[in-house]
């Protein structure tokens, strides 16, 4: 029979800084129907991501060997977002500029195909 997670223990990992769910046994310790893979699959992959944005969110050690300071931890914190922002950015300017030229090159060649004396009409359909 399933035993569904503690309350407090949720609450304490979704809103504080509470442990983890053990990512070993978490169909037996947190709320999740096993007989469900898709469900639990998608929990699966919830909680990983939650425990790696948990993990990084920890102060780390500095080259002196202590911990940051939360003023320290807050800069990091902000240039790794800013970080993937522009990261995100960058992949979608690009796609965006590629799906523009493939709608040009489109265009293109069948307004030339349209022509009956356009002699490089070939040349375009081969950069399609």
């Amino acid at each position: 029979m399933h035993a569904p997670a503690d309350a407090a223990n949720i609450h304490a990992y979704e809103y504080e800084d509470g442990p983890s769910p053990d990512m070993d046994n978490i169909a037996e310790t947190w709320p999740i129907r096993k007989e469900d893979n898709y469900v639990e699959e998608i929990l699966w992959e919830r909680y990983k991501r939650l425990r790696t944005l948990w993990k990084n969110a920890q102060p780390k050690l500095t080259t002196k060997g202590v911990l940051e300071t939360p003023a320290e931890h807050e800069t990091q914190l902000l240039e790794e977002s800013r970080r993937l922002g522009k990261e995100s950015r960058q992949a979608t300017h690009r796609q965006n500029k590629y799906n523009h030229r493939k709608t040009v090159l489109e265009h293109i060649v069948i307004m030339k195909s349209e022509a009956p004396d356009d002699d490089d009409l070939q040349s375009w359909k081969w950069l399609q």
